[in-house]
């Protein structure tokens, strides 16, 4: 049976476990350390503590780039068996952080959003069109149905 591994914000387990960062010069050394951010904690299938064990994978991270970035969290047990979770990294502009700590909302927040919706959308407009389409077949049909007699 694989272990077990959740993510939780550090400072409070039921908020969300993303971290939001500014983003740094180029020229600046990276300081962030992704276990300041987040409690990973990893259980194999006896129920014990194998949080030690826990790897990350931050190498998708641009800290340098405002955008949301994937970390993945992995940890294997004794017996080899292996578990994965995933955490996003939003390395936020200067101007995303003025605007998170003025309490509004991040545009990138709102376009996931938007997205979502038009999504939703899409779908219910493909249904329709199914909807539509087997109409007109069983409308053909028994037309041609009563056309032959």
């Amino acid at each position: 049976m694989n272990p077990t591994i959740k993510v939780l914000n550090l400072q409070d387990p039921k908020a969300d476990p993303n971290p939001y960062v500014e983003a740094v010069s180029s020229d600046d050394d990276v300081t962030y350390n992704l276990e300041d951010w987040v409690k990973v904690i990893a259980k194999d299938s006896a129920g014990h503590d194998i949080s030690d064990r826990v790897v990350y994978d931050a190498s998708a991270v641009d800290y340098t780039k405002a955008g949301d970035y994937p970390v993945e969290v992995s940890v294997m047990d004794d017996q080899f068996n292996m578990s994965s979770a995933f955490f996003t990294v939003h390395v936020l502009s200067p101007k995303e952080v003025r605007m998170v700590e003025s309490g509004r909302p991040l545009r990138r927040e709102s376009e996931v959003k938007r997205v979502a919706r038009a999504e939703k959308i899409e779908r219910i407009v493909d249904k329709i069109s199914y909807i539509v389409i087997f109409a007109v077949i069983i409308g053909v049909l028994i037309f041609t149905y009563l056309d032959a007699f």
